[in-house]
Formats: C-alpha cells, sequence, structure tokens
C-alpha cells in the first residue's frame, strides 16, 4: 500500500489544526539574505493560510500508481474518497498544455500518460512533491470567499506561459478540480491566450462540465478582466449565472456513487 501522497492527503486533513499565521520569510518578503521573493517562492514557504489553517508540509518523493489509489481510497473519509473517484478524479485536457484534476489524478500513470512536467496543487491540504523530473508549485488556497486567489494570477500565469512555450505540460489541482484549480486556469487563459473572462469560462465548462466558483473567485476574475482589458467585457450576471448552471455537487456525487 503506498504510504505517500495519496496518504498523505487525508491524513493532514483528518489532523490539521488551527495556528497563527507563520512562514519562514520576512514580514517584508524577503528571505534570510535579503533578497525579495517572488510571490510563488513566499507561497511555498508559507505554513499557514490566511485563516490561519495549518499547510501540509511534508514532502513526498514518489506518487502512487492509478490502481494503489483505488485499493486505498476505501479507508479514507468520504470528502477524500469522493476527489480520488470519478468525475472529479478524471483529467481534463484544456490546451495541449495545461489540463485540470482533482488531487485523485495525481498518480504515476497520469504524469506517465499525459507527459506531465508540472504539478500545480492549488491547495493547503495535498503535500509537497519532491521528485526528479517534476516541477512543483505550490498555490496554499482554502476554497472560501475571503481567499485572496487572485494575487497568484500573473505569477502563475507567467510560469504556466513559459512551460508552455517549451511544449511541457502542466496539470492543475485542487481537491476536487470545481473551485480553485479552475479559477486559476481560468485566469491564466485571460492572460495568456487574451480572453475574455466570458470566454475563458466557457472554454474549461465545457472541458469539466462540473466546475463551480465561489462568489470570492468570480469577483476576483471580474476584477481581472478589467485590469488586463482596462474594461469590464463580461456581464456581471451572465458569469453569475453560468457558474450557477451546473448540477450541485450532491447531485453529481450521488450519480458516481457506485464509483465511489
Amino acid at each position: 500500500m503506498c504510504l505517500d501522497f495519496c496518504n498523505w492527503c487525508w491524513a493532514y486533513v483528518s489532523g490539521h489544526r488551527k495556528g497563527s499565521l507563520s512562514s519562514s520569510y520576512g514580514s517584508d518578503g524577503r528571505d534570510k539574505r535579503g533578497q525579495r521573493l517572488s510571490l510563488l517562492a513566499r507561497a511555498a514557504q508559507i505554513t499557514h493560510t490566511t485563516n490561519s489553517v495549518r499547510v501540509n508540509r511534508k514532502v513526498v518523493s514518489s506518487l502512487p500508481t492509478r490502481e494503489q489509489q483505488q485499493l486505498d481510497k476505501i479507508d479514507w473519509p468520504i470528502e477524500w474518497r469522493y476527489a480520488y473517484s470519478r468525475p472529479f478524479v478524471d483529467v481534463s485536457p484544456i490546451t495541449e498544455t495545461i489540463f485540470l484534476s482533482s488531487a485523485g489524478a495525481v498518480n504515476v500513470d497520469n504524469v506517465r500518460d499525459y507527459d506531465i512536467k508540472c504539478i500545480v496543487s492549488v491547495t493547503h491540504e495535498t503535500p509537497v512533491l519532491a521528485i526528479d523530473g517534476l516541477e512543483f508549485i505550490r498555490i496554499p488556497v482554502e476554497d472560501t470567499d475571503e481567499e485572496n486567489i487572485g494575487q497568484y494570477f500573473d505569477e502563475l500565469s507567467d510560469r504556466l506561459s513559459a512551460l508552455s512555450a517549451k511544449n511541457s505540460k502542466s496539470l492543475i489541482h485542487c481537491q476536487f478540480g470545481k473551485s480553485r484549480a479552475p479559477t486559476v486556469v481560468i485566469a491564466h487563459l485571460m492572460k495568456s491566450h487574451r480572453m475574455s473572462l466570458n470566454d475563458a469560462f466557457d472554454l474549461v465548462k465545457t472541458r469539466r462540465p462540473f466546475i463551480g466558483l465561489n462568489d470570492g473567485f468570480i469577483k476576483q476574475l471580474i476584477q481581472y478582466e478589467q485590469r488586463l482589458f482596462g474594461h469590464q467585457l463580461t456581464n456581471v450576471a451572465t458569469i453569475k449565472q453560468k457558474n450557477r448552471d451546473k448540477e450541485s455537487s450532491k447531485v453529481w456525487l450521488a450519480k458516481y456513487e457506485s464509483y465511489v
């Protein structure tokens, strides 16, 4: 039984605790040598979310196989069993180099089959990956309206664009691939492909129909569109309706209960 990535996810969730916000860099965003860190570098050092929930800092050096995950998940808490079950575990190709999924898709088979070179974890729950030949980026956010996910849009999009320019493929995930990860993927499409929020949202929703961003993330994407293009291109009421126009999580869970 694999005791690395998949088991560290739910083991962390079952034992996480709240604490004070802390990190290994100073309040001015510099490292111990006084060098200013990028937002992504600073994110990698964060130990607690803005709501003081502990970030999973465990480091793992191997990934399970898809078969190991399915064998092991029977012993996991129900919310993590869903993350490792269809439809959430399905990998959704968004572009030729950008793929979207739940945490359950992070396994040896998918990394090989999709030729993934970079894993972006838009979570505070999953462990840190230290695997040769695989770049790892952590965006340690919770799926809450007040979370400032927008601060990472520019730097993450620039990094994904640099990887795509080399034809290197990236897998972006959160717990279910429903809210946090789709948010940063939509922002990336807006910046790198100069797409409106409406068009970027439609593309991602077409490839992954059950996405449902929280209201705070939608608001930040609307603000990001205004900043990128100098004015608002997307009707606020329309995008909010599209975001609500989905089967509820409960319906999806009931529909795919046989897979769990």
